[in-house]
């Protein structure tokens, strides 16, 4: 057997030249693929067939496109299926040519393992409200480049929603007990580890198969600094932007001031996030909610229980400092049960 080295820093095995193996050996790669993946998925350390793909100079052929499922601004999601092992993952196609580009997919590519790894050992008994990376691979021109994630199969919340549109339902307050308080969740364990997510919408919250919330695109996510509370702001989302940081918007829109100047002096905290949950828990009640700035207006519909519609409200509290938290969210009776009844 082939002595195996981890190299943690860009994620690949590698054989040592001196082994006696037949690098293009494509039973020795089904095999080091079932033997291996276990034992490094038990450290936290997820072994991806998309790295033997990188190792081995194998391109895309080594995975099979099932169908387009999404589309952002910096690229489009796939779900594919990897050939040795049958596994369905989502695959995120992403230019790769200038050096802006590279830049971009290198971040977040890096902020989502680093961000899945700080999650899982600090939570280690707790599910894991992150989508995790499996690895990532270039085409053979080196100009495109594939983000390979874990695959969530009943898509993202907006989908949900626009499902709900359609069939002219509503979502009954258990479930949007659940989904708050699952997405409260997830962004306590990014807060409790002083990560701020940055851009919280129903497209970066996606669904598991049992209905378990998963964030992802980790482009704007930032870890603070141990001597500071709050972040230079990052420009997410407009329509789920804090009012705090449309701040940023107006000043650039109005044009007086340097974008410099802005960026010195508006700031951000782990409250924004909160904000965010809030819209997305409004747009739950009111499905043909178009946010900012129709949320700030909203009136939740009174048939839905008080107690939902007052968390709502705390967290679309415009004063930042008086916003509720994510510790506090947990706290909520209502919230402590659904979770539960998740587990």
């Amino acid at each position: 057997m082939p002595k195996i080295k981890y190299n943690n820093r860009i994620n690949f095995l590698t054989l040592k030249e001196d082994d006696s193996v037949q690098f293009n050996t494509r039973l020795l790669l089904e095999k080091l693929f079932g033997t291996f993946q276990k034992e490094f998925q038990n450290q936290n350390q997820f072994l991806s067939l998309n790295d033997y793909v990188r190792e081995f100079n194998q391109d895309l052929n080594d995975v099979e496109k099932i169908k387009k499922i999404g589309k952002g601004g910096f690229g489009t999601v796939y779900q594919m299926k990897q050939k040795l092992t049958n596994r369905i993952v989502a695959v995120k196609k992403c230019d790769y040519e200038t050096v802006e580009e590279k830049s971009v997919f290198d971040n977040e590519y890096q902020m989502m393992q680093n961000i899945y790894r700080i999650v899982s050992q600090s939570s280690p008994s707790s599910f894991i409200h992150i989508v995790q990376p499996l690895g990532f691979f270039l085409n053979e021109n080196k100009d495109e480049a594939y983000l390979v994630m874990e695959y969530c199969e009943n898509g993202d919340l907006r989908q949900y929603v626009e499902n709900m549109k359609k069939s002219g339902t509503e979502i009954s307050d258990k479930k949007c007990w659940e989904f708050v308080g699952s997405i409260a969740s997830a962004i306590h364990q990014l807060h409790s580890n002083r990560i701020i997510h940055s851009d919280l919408k129903p497209e970066n919250v996606l669904l598991s198969s049992d209905f378990k919330v998963k964030l992802t695109d980790f482009g704007l996510s930032r870890e603070l600094k141990p001597d500071k509370d709050y972040m230079t702001a990052q420009a997410g989302s407009m329509l789920y932007l804090a009012p705090e940081l449309l701040k940023i918007s107006e000043v650039l829109t109005n044009m007086e001031e340097s974008a410099d100047f802005i960026q010195q002096r508006i700031v951000q905290t782990p409250a924004s996030d909160i904000w965010s949950i809030g819209g997305l828990g409004a747009q739950l009640l009111i499905p043909s909610l178009v946010a900012n700035p129709a949320i700030q207006a909203a009136e939740l519909p009174i048939h839905y229980q008080a107690s939902l519609r007052n968390l709502i409200k705390a967290m679309l509290i415009k004063d930042p400092i008086r916003r509720i938290t994510a510790h506090d969210i947990l706290q909520v009776p209502e919230v402590v049960s659904s979770l539960k009844k998740r587990k």
